[in-house]
């Protein structure tokens, strides 16, 4: 995923820009479910005040069934489909970093983890 990422986008475009071109790179499988603006990633600052830079949030969804397998009361095993393969990326500006704090905010999600950082972005995924 990482190399798909570098390839599409470009190291001076504005966040808005780079999420842009994601979009329009993705395989014809999968869509855009979901894009927000002005976000900070999933797990980031949690709880916390927090009045620096923020970026771009794309829910990108796939054609992959997500199956989940249960034990039924008389012990025979079933699947069910649940949902959709997805994938939340966070396209933020390179001057965007997360604070030293979350390391005493035992309770937070697990955070969104790099996957490419340039010159002027960083892409986060969760």
């Amino acid at each position: 995923m990482a190399s798909f990422l570098v390839e599409v986008v470009s190291a001076n475009g504005a966040t808005a820009a780079l999420a842009t071109k994601i979009e329009a790179a993705l395989p014809k499988s999968h869509s855009v479910a979901e894009r927000k603006s002005d976000v900070l990633p999933e797990g980031h600052y949690w709880g916390q005040e927090y009045s620096g830079t923020r970026g771009e949030e794309i829910l990108l969804q796939g054609s992959a069934d997500v199956h989940v397998s249960w034990q039924d009361a008389k012990g025979e095993w079933r699947s069910d489909v649940v949902g959709k393969e997805a994938l939340k990326l966070y396209v933020m500006p390179s001057s965007y970093s997360e604070s030293w704090l979350r390391f005493f905010i035992l309770k937070r999600p697990v955070a969104a983890r790099l996957l490419v950082e340039a010159e002027s972005f960083k892409v986060k995924g969760a």
